[in-house]
């Protein structure tokens, strides 16, 4: 999957949370890995099964701290990458972190 630098237009508000103090790496901001945490968070575990992640593309904006409010959004897919689903993750109305995400169906387990 190609990164898509374009505008992420945010379209439906998925979740806001708060920054806690597991998230801080030692410089005191938001562990990078803490995003993706908060992403995938989004889908029950039954469905990640399914349709398991295969590829993560993140473009890092900003930075947040301890007690920082986010706000996590699904966004526009994009005609060239329509496979892919697209996120931003929003602090006071900036873009902190842009995601693409690809998923892919398992097949099932013949027993």
């Amino acid at each position: 999957m190609k990164f898509s630098r374009g505008k992420y237009e945010p379209e439906r508000l998925l979740e806001t949370c708060t920054v806690r103090s597991s998230d801080i790496d030692y410089l005191h901001h938001t562990n990078n890995i803490s995003y993706i945490r908060y992403l995938v968070n989004q889908w029950p575990a039954e469905d990640l099964s399914k349709r398991p992640v295969r590829v993560i593309e993140v473009q890092y904006a900003g930075q947040t701290y301890e007690g920082d409010t986010l706000q996590i959004w699904e966004c526009a897919r994009k005609a060239e990458t329509p496979a892919a689903e697209r996120f931003a993750i929003l602090k006071d109305g900036n873009s902190i972190v842009n995601c693409a995400v690809e998923r892919r169906w398992r097949k099932p387990l013949n027993c």
